[in-house]
């Protein structure tokens, strides 16, 4: 199975836009396997990477997992939210960050940012030391062996290049799609408010836009006022378009 796979190499250097939002659209949608909301950080702490990689498109999984940690701190700590499709059962990395808070007798007020640079490396350490086993192969294995090589080994992953010039382009709206993707998640296994809470929640564990702002920008696509490049991400591509409310439409052009 593809999750336990430990060395994994691309089987295509070049990818569509479309088929690139298809590999995106299966990972959202419920012929993935998402039994955790591992898939969901793992995306979000790719795109919070993608100023780090070197000139062959590498990246380490240090700079990968720091932001995978970071987030989940957050989540699992300051929100105190189960990442887990079973409500009576915690994800491994749960396990991990409640064990460093009680080791250390840390409050669930303090963020990631806070905590001091040894506790950090601890955490950042021991997460990916547990995710890398699981999750780098899940992604590669949903995205037809695609988005990426990895080698758990080296700890290092390269990106196709294709995948990487098609998420600097749509950063943002990755951005938005995964957070309400896991929004949506959290909201299936956790007592703690409605979509758009949770929505507010997921924003606040790592930088990025506000979500008010895209869903600001939705009247600007429908009469079609905006710039060139949002031009063409509207006709060009398919994606969801998050709302406020919670609801979700799908923009489709014409020629899609």
């Amino acid at each position: 199975m593809s999750h336990k796979l430990q060395v994994g190499e691309m089987k295509a250097a070049y990818l569509t836009d479309k088929e690139i939002w298809g590999h995106f659209n299966y990972i959202f949608s419920s012929k993935s396997k998402n039994s955790t909301t591992y898939k969901f950080v793992l995306i979000k702490s790719l795109l919070e990477n993608l100023y780090n990689v070197n000139d062959k498109l590498e990246l380490n999984y240090s700079s990968l997992y720091s932001s995978f940690a970071k987030i989940y701190w957050n989540l699992v700590i300051h929100h105190n939210l189960n990442q887990i499709n079973m409500t009576d059962k915690r994800a491994e990395v749960q396990n991990i960050l409640l064990n460093i808070q009680s080791k250390y007798q840390l409050p669930e007020t303090v963020v990631f940012d806070r905590l001091s640079a040894e506790i950090q490396v601890e955490i950042i350490n021991k997460v990916k030391k547990k995710c890398k086993i699981n999750v780098m192969g899940a992604i590669y294995g949903d995205t037809g062996c695609t988005i990426y090589d990895f080698d758990n080994q080296k700890e290092q992953l390269r990106m196709n290049s294709t995948v990487y010039s098609f998420m600097l382009r749509f950063q943002r709206v990755l951005n938005y799609l995964t957070n309400y993707h896991l929004a949506l998640f959290l909201e299936k296994f956790n007592e703690k408010g409605d979509t758009t809470n949770l929505l507010l929640k997921v924003e606040n564990v790592s930088r990025g836009h506000p979500l008010i702002n895209f869903i600001k920008c939705y009247p600007l696509f429908i009469t079609g006022s905006v710039f060139t490049a949002e031009r063409l991400l509207r006709r060009k591509m398919l994606t969801w378009i998050i709302l406020s409310h919670g609801v979700l439409f799908r923009l489709t052009s014409s020629g899609i």
